[in-house]
């Protein structure tokens, strides 16, 4: 800071003082002066940076979100869910990306259940197991019992 201030000031000095109309439009600065105008730089150039460092920061968020999203598409088709589910899951961040994928599980599988009670359903028969099952089939029960350690 002091380097600018002696320049300034050895540039203001510099300047031939040969005529008086030259004299009257050369300007000096005071150190207060000086002061102002280099911390109002600082101030632009603050701003500046903090601009590009957010920018950098969105552009990261941006990549990570990609990322999670590659990974959601290859655990999606690995577990043979369509990949268009994707679009439905946050991929944010890494915890939002895991509870949208326990989501998304417990929700087909719901459906999954739901779908095969309907079809025994229509074919009159009583799906077993499942969240559907109303607990009605004996033969479960005899299972259960059979296997159910002996007192």
């Amino acid at each position: 800071m002091d380097n600018e201030t002696n320049n300034t000031n050895l540039e203001m000095q510099e300047t031939p003082t040969e005529t008086p109309k030259e004299e009257e439009q050369a300007k000096t600065f005071t150190q207060d002066e000086v002061n102002r105008i280099v911390q109002e730089r600082i101030a632009r150039e603050r701003v500046r940076l903090n601009g590009l460092i957010n920018d950098d920061e969105n552009i990261r968020m941006e990549l990570n979100a990609e990322r999670l999203k590659v990974a959601a598409i290859k655990e999606l088709s690995q577990k043979g869910y369509p990949v268009d589910l994707v679009e439905f899951m946050d991929c944010s961040t890494e915890q939002t990306y895991k509870e949208s994928l326990e989501r998304l599980d417990k929700m087909y599988d719901m459906i999954y259940d739901k779908i095969i009670h309907e079809v025994f359903k229509a074919g009159g028969r009583q799906p077993r197991g499942g969240s559907y099952n109303t607990g009605t089939d004996k033969s479960e029960d005899r299972l259960k019992n059979a296997f159910a350690p002996k007192r």
